[in-house]
C-alpha cells in the first residue's frame, strides 16, 4: 500500500463530505493522487530521453519512425493531462503559473508543427524540477542556492569589476605586440577568459614574455585573484548555504524530537496521577 500525502487526505476528507458523486471531485483526486504525479515524472523523463536520441543522426535513420510515434503519443498524453486538469479544478487552473506555461506551450506546439514553433515543447522539460524535487537532498541543495543566491551576485558583480579592469590592463600593456591577441578590448575579453579556464596559457604566455619579460607578473596576479580567489568564493558560498540549511533541518527535526519527548513526559504524569486517583478511589470504596 502507498503512503498517502496530506494533501490527498485533505482531497479525499472533502470528496468524503461531499459525497463523492461529483464527476468533478472524482477527476480532482484522481488528479492529485501521488501515483499520477509518478507516473508524468516517469513520462517526461522518457521524453526528455527521446529528445536527446532524436539529435542523434545515425540513431534517427534507424528508429526515427519509432522515436516519433512514442514523441508523438507522450505529447497527446501530456495534452490529455492538461484538458483533465482544466476540467477537474476549473478556473482554479489559471492561478498556477506552471499550468498556464504548460498550456501555452502545448497549445503553441500544437498549432503548427514547423521546426522553429513545435521545438517550444522542448521546454516543457522544464517541469522535471517537480520530478527532482520530489527527492529531499534535491530540496536542500536547491534551498541552498536560494539561500547562497545574493552574496553568488555580489560575488559575480565584483568578479566582471575586476575582469573588466585587467581587460583594459592588458589592452594598454599588450595591444601593440600581441595585437592577435589584445588587439582589442574584446579580444582581451576572449583571451583572458580562455586564461582564466585554463585553456591556452601556455600558448599566450610564452608570445607575450618574448616581447614583455616580466609580463607573467600580469598574469599570475591576474590568475591567482580571478580563478583561485574569487572562484572559490562561490563555492564557498554554496558548501555555506548547504551547511546552514542542513543545520536547520537538524535542528528543526531536534525541536520536533523534544515536543515529541515533551509530549510523552506529559502523558506520563496525567497517566500516573490517573494511576493515583484511581487507587485511592478504589481504597475508599473497599
Amino acid at each position: 500500500m502507498m503512503k498517502m500525502t496530506s494533501k490527498e487526505k485533505s482531497i479525499e476528507k472533502l470528496h468524503r463530505k461531499q459525497g463523492g458523486n461529483s464527476v468533478e471531485k472524482n477527476l480532482e483526486y484522481f488528479m492529485e493522487h501521488n501515483c499520477l504525479h509518478k507516473i508524468c515524472g516517469v513520462l517526461m523523463i522518457l521524453y526528455a530521453i527521446i529528445v536527446g536520441l532524436k539529435t542523434s543522426a545515425p540513431i534517427m535513420q534507424d528508429y526515427s519512425r519509432v522515436l516519433c510515434f512514442t514523441e508523438s503519443v507522450l505529447v497527446i498524453l501530456f495534452s490529455l493531462e492538461i484538458i483533465m486538469r482544466m476540467l477537474a479544478i476549473g478556473t482554479k487552473f489559471f492561478k498556477s503559473g506552471w499550468n498556464i506555461f504548460d498550456l501555452l506551450v502545448m497549445s503553441a506546439s500544437a498549432i503548427s508543427e514547423s521546426a522553429g514553433i513545435a521545438s517550444i515543447r522542448v521546454f516543457r522539460l522544464i517541469r522535471l524540477s517537480e520530478v527532482l524535487a520530489l527527492s529531499k537532498h534535491f530540496r536542500m541543495i536547491a534551498a541552498s542556492l536560494i539561500r547562497a543566491l545574493p552574496g553568488i551576485l555580489h560575488v559575480a558583480v565584483l568578479l566582471l569589476f575586476l575582469f573588466y579592469l585587467s581587460s583594459i590592463v592588458a589592452f594598454e600593456l599588450f595591444s601593440k605586440t600581441n595585437p592577435d591577441l589584445f588587439g582589442s578590448f574584446s579580444q582581451c575579453i576572449y583571451t583572458l577568459f580562455l586564461m582564466m579556464l585554463g585553456d591556452n596559457i601556455g600558448e599566450v604566455l610564452p608570445r607575450v614574455m618574448a616581447v614583455h619579460k616580466h609580463s607573467y607578473v600580469f598574469f599570475v596576479l591576474f590568475l591567482t585573484v580571478m580563478t583561485f580567489t574569487m572562484l572559490n568564493l562561490f563555492f564557498g558560498l554554496i558548501v555555506d548555504a548547504i551547511q546552514a540549511v542542513a543545520s536547520g533541518r537538524d535542528n528543526k527535526e531536534d525541536d520536533n524530537q523534544l515536543k515529541s519527548d515533551g509530549l510523552n513526559d506529559q502523558f506520563n504524569k496525567i497517566s500516573k496521577r490517573l494511576d493515583k486517583i484511581e487507587t485511592m478511589l478504589s481504597n475508599r470504596n473497599e
